[in-house]
């Protein structure tokens, strides 16, 4: 089968983008059980998040590396160490699945740039799953602990995200006005903004 750049670049950047979501899952999955993070966990008990976890990567990699096997792209049985250029569209063998990946970005293959731009995707992908699942665990189990939903980090442990966001706006915005104000009263602070410019200035 006769095979184009984009149709091997649309089949080895979806596998990538699956590692980056299944990793990163994984990946926030154990961080959340061991600081308790009960807003993005996705099971009740942080033991299974944790577990869950590491299922969950393990099984994004493993499936990364073996996919070649049953899914037909530029690496078919006796052509996958080839050059990238002379490979045939098919699916691997299981001894050529170390360089099934290995194509040139310039035959369809991922660029180390479009990396870097799947992985945050694949992350993002993966909390807004967190989060979500979260809000739904909080909305039908209720609040734990104190009634008073803290900001930050330290709400997720007791709130879903949908309690805490609000809260932890009205605090960032509150800083934020604060410092702001600091920075521009001259009289109150001798080093705000405005008498740093004019000493800048006088300098120059």
């Amino acid at each position: 089968m006769s095979w184009t750049p984009s149709d091997a670049y649309a089949v080895i950047t979806r596998h990538y983008l699956l590692l980056s979501f299944g990793g990163s899952l994984g990946v926030l999955q154990i961080a959340a059980g061991l600081a308790g993070l009960r807003g993005i966990w996705l099971l009740p008990s942080a033991v299974a998040t944790r577990w869950l976890g590491l299922a969950i990567i393990t099984a994004s990699v493993a499936l990364f590396l073996i996919a070649p096997v049953w899914v037909e792209g530029p690496w078919a049985a006796g052509s996958a160490e080839a050059d990238s250029a002379t490979r045939q569209w098919g699916k691997a063998a299981w001894s050529e699945l170390a360089g099934a990946y290995n194509v040139n970005d310039i035959h369809g293959g991922v660029s180390g740039t479009e990396q870097a731009v799947w992985l945050p995707m694949g992350f993002a992908m993966a909390l807004a799953i967190c989060l979500v699942s979260g809000a739904l665990r909080a909305k039908r189990r209720g609040p734990v602990g104190d009634a008073e939903t803290p900001d930050g980090l330290d709400g997720l442990k007791t709130h879903g995200y949908q309690s805490v966001l609000p809260r932890s706006w009205a605090v960032f915005r509150r800083d934020l006005q604060s410092e702001i104000g600091r920075e521009f009263d001259g009289r109150r602070h001798r080093y705000g903004l405005p008498a740093r410019i004019a000493r800048l200035w006088r300098r120059g």
